[in-house]
């Protein structure tokens, strides 16, 4: 017998409060709910030594494989402010993209993610077919949050639209923006 839809696992994304991935995590994952948090050591500098923490590579996010009803049992921790949505749904992570970032974690190299800076080369991608402005490619003209506005150039015009990093690849950076 097939399981019914709100009980199938799936790795979905949450918001959470600034600061609070790690706590939240093993908050969750005490109640028995397998969680992902990716996490990276770095050497900070203290007043009196170096230390070397945990800190999380996506900052704001943490990751579960939960049903639908675990989902909504996920949000009622005080550390959570929702679910991640795209198109108005619970936005899916596929296993392989978890699994992807556990194999560069644990191989102990030093990974970060680099957010979008000012004169990057970007591409939008298949996630951009909602605007109607997927495979252009463009320039970053100004980065605010997870919106980065853009220098659009296949209209060969300096039309610039803002659109969410998420639709967003880079291909090469560039200096000066003219």
């Amino acid at each position: 017998m097939a399981k019914q839809k709100n009980q199938v696992k799936r790795w979905l994304a949450f918001y959470v409060k600034p600061r609070h991935e790690k706590r939240v995590a093993e908050r969750l994952q005490n109640d028995g709910v397998e969680v992902f948090c990716p996490l990276m050591s770095i050497k900070v500098r203290w007043s009196d030594r170096w230390k070397k923490i945990q800190k999380p590579v996506i900052t704001g996010y943490i990751f579960a494989r939960v049903t639908e009803i675990e989902r909504l049992e996920v949000l009622n921790d005080p550390g959570i402010w929702r679910t991640v949505f795209w198109k108005g749904r619970p936005a899916l992570i596929r296993d392989d993209e978890i699994e992807i970032m556990r194999h560069f974690l644990n191989r102990g190299d030093n990974v970060k993610l680099e957010p979008f800076r000012t004169g990057d080369r970007v591409k939008v991608t298949d996630r951009g077919n909602m605007l109607g402005i997927a495979g252009m490619g463009g320039v970053v003209i100004k980065v605010k949050g997870n919106q980065v506005s853009l220098r659009l150039e296949s209209l060969q015009a300096r039309l610039s639209m803002t659109v969410p990093t998420g639709m967003l690849t880079r291909y090469e950076s560039i200096m000066k923006i003219d």
